[in-house]
């Protein structure tokens, strides 16, 4: 497999950092080399539009169809039904947009595995779901997401 380096700037307080994304074919491959049948649609729900953008760069690259819901100002029953018009197979949903936490309260109504991100180091508390720190890295949060398909495979 062949890696290439590209710089994306996450947020202004964070600054630069490197990721080393996989140049995948035009059809994704499974890791024993077959073709997978077909791509896994996901939803990202950010209110951090740039960093949905980037983040969905990322995991189309690593086989996966995205849809990005930009939650900015919007009620968890509207992100509810965008996520649900989308036809996605798994979410990843921001925790906080803005100064809420409705993240947490759309991940628990979701009908489909969602992966909860957070720029916390830990899950709030009480959640026992999937969770992701957006520290840890984009390649971290796509293989978790990945895990947690597979797991409802």
């Amino acid at each position: 497999m062949i890696y290439i380096g590209i710089w994306r700037r996450l947020y202004s307080n964070v600054g630069l950092s490197i990721f080393l994304i996989p140049r995948m074919n035009k059809k994704p491959h499974n890791k024993r080399g077959s073709k997978i049948m077909q791509q896994k649609k996901v939803v990202i729900v950010d209110d951090a539009v740039s960093y949905a953008e980037t983040l969905g760069e990322f995991a189309s690259r690593c086989g996966y169809e995205i849809v990005i819901v930009d939650a900015t100002a919007k009620s968890v029953e509207d992100v509810l039904a965008a996520v649900q018009a989308s036809g996605a197979d798994a979410a990843m949903v921001d925790l906080q947009w803005g100064n809420n936490t409705n993240g947490l309260g759309c991940v628990r109504r979701l009908t489909i595995p969602a992966l909860l991100m957070s720029a916390r180091r830990e899950p709030p508390t009480g959640f026992e779901g999937a969770f992701a720190s957006k520290f840890d890295g984009m390649d971290v949060v796509v293989s978790m997401l990945g895990q947690l398909l597979e797991q409802v495979s």
